[in-house]
């Protein structure tokens, strides 16, 4: 499975599947959220986010690809997210 003479540190997962890093989705979405509520703050999520994206290649447990895929689908949903609550608000304020 994988590369071999890769020192994995991680464990494996339930289903040996990594694309794409669900840690990478998971917290490029939160970061690209908060960036937009707290925008004063947003260095210090993405620099938090940036950590944790690298950590997943860092330990073994996902290639770049996988990192790169999950960060991208985390910034759609979140952005989908947004667009979403901000054309409900809109919709109340009519009312």
């Amino acid at each position: 499975m994988g590369l071999e003479n890769v020192r994995h540190l991680g464990g494996f997962g339930g289903k040996h599947s990594s694309f794409p890093s669900n840690h990478a989705a998971n917290i490029s979405g939160i970061a690209f959220l908060f960036s937009s509520l707290y925008p004063k703050f947003k260095h210090y999520f993405w620099g938090y986010a940036l950590i944790v994206m690298f950590s997943r290649i860092y330990i073994g447990v996902h290639y770049p690809l996988d990192v790169i895929s999950g960060y991208i689908i985390g910034i759609s949903v979140s952005y989908f997210l947004i667009r979403v609550y901000k054309k409900v608000e809109g919709l109340k304020l009519k009312c």
